[in-house]
């Protein structure tokens, strides 16, 4: 009963969190497969995410609901005074237009936008989980139905991350993913296959933008069995085992 109470708590102050531009513009920052990145690049992975936080019925910021444009150039500049991000080449050129600067992250400032991720993670984790198991099957076309244990799998494999909601089974979270991932033009549904998927041309990379969420926590997870792989005998002690584990990571 204890958990039960806690879990519906948890979901309810989830589903009640308000989106702000600073969460959603470290989402993009981290979330980038790129070395560099432009404020339009960027600009391309939030609305992507922003599709998505409507067909979840997200509350956003009034700055993202009038004018997301300004709003997140806003954060940009924040997070360049503050050093999370940094110019990847000297700018020559006074002139330059903004939007036309190349960005990279400042590696020692990663927790810092980690904790502006996580305002907003709990919204997208469903379409990660969904996501990764698409991705996972090396195929532009997939059935939905081969998706319903993977996605079980990662809830239960991360749910001390991430608390599952236990009013929903796995098959309603991927049919409702699924619906918003055609209603973006990442999937397109098959002409005679029923419950059939295609990824559409540039539907993959948006899936990774997606999938990226999870990216942290399965290296960690790797990072720690890789270790236990290699001390199976628990010759350290916990104290010099995380030292090592931290090391490793």
């Amino acid at each position: 009963m204890v958990k039960t109470i806690g879990n519906k708590i948890v979901h309810a102050i989830n589903s009640i969190t308000v989106v702000t531009p600073h969460a959603l513009m470290a989402s993009a920052i981290l979330n980038c497969r790129k070395a560099t990145f432009s404020f339009d690049h960027l600009m391309s992975s939030i609305d992507t995410y922003l599709k998505y936080l409507s067909h979840r019925d997200a509350m956003l910021t009034d700055t993202l609901t009038k004018d997301p444009v300004s709003a997140l150039k806003q954060v940009v500049s924040i997070y360049s005074q503050r050093n999370l991000i940094e110019p990847a080449s000297k700018q020559t050129d006074e002139n330059v237009n903004f939007t036309e600067i190349l960005f990279e992250t400042n590696i020692n400032k990663r927790p810092v936008l980690e904790y502006y991720k996580n305002n907003c993670i709990s919204f997208f984790i469903p379409a990660a989980y969904t996501a990764l198991e698409i991705l996972k099957k090396g195929s532009s076309q997939f059935s939905v139905s081969d998706l319903y244990s993977g996605y079980g799998f990662l809830q239960e494999f991360l749910k001390k991350e991430f608390v599952k909601n236990i009013d929903k089974v796995p098959e309603v979270h991927v049919k409702s993913n699924i619906k918003a991932f055609v209603d973006d033009g990442i999937l397109t549904p098959h002409q005679t296959l029923s419950d059939t998927y295609t990824i559409i041309a540039d539907g993959q990379d948006k899936l990774k933008l997606f999938s990226s969420f999870l990216k942290p926590y399965l290296e960690s997870s790797w990072i720690i069995l890789n270790f236990i792989t290699h001390n199976p005998k628990k010759t350290l002690t916990d104290k010099d085992s995380l030292k090592k584990i931290v090391s490793w990571g």
